[in-house]
């Protein structure tokens, strides 16, 4: 499975990312954190992030949270590719 982003923000040291996913009938969602505040003063997170053993899983989820004043930025695309 991989899954696509697409966040266009002017200081992408200032973001925190979690994918989470959840199984049924749970309603907690599971958190992997992959992008914590790295990157410094660069523009936009754009790539693919490759996730093992997660075909079966229906419900999931992005969460940015930006971390400082200042910036602005959007979640342009948010895609998951099973297969």
């Amino acid at each position: 499975m991989i899954v696509w982003i697409d966040i266009g923000h002017t200081y992408i040291g200032d973001l925190e990312c979690w994918l989470g996913w959840k199984d049924e009938p749970s309603s907690t969602y599971i958190e992997y954190k992959f992008w914590d505040r790295q990157g410094g003063s660069d523009d936009d997170i754009v790539g693919y992030i490759r996730i093992l053993n997660f075909q079966n899983i229906h419900d999931w989820r992005l969460r940015v949270r930006d971390c400082a004043a200042g910036d602005e930025g959007e979640i342009r695309e948010f895609s998951i590719y099973i297969g």
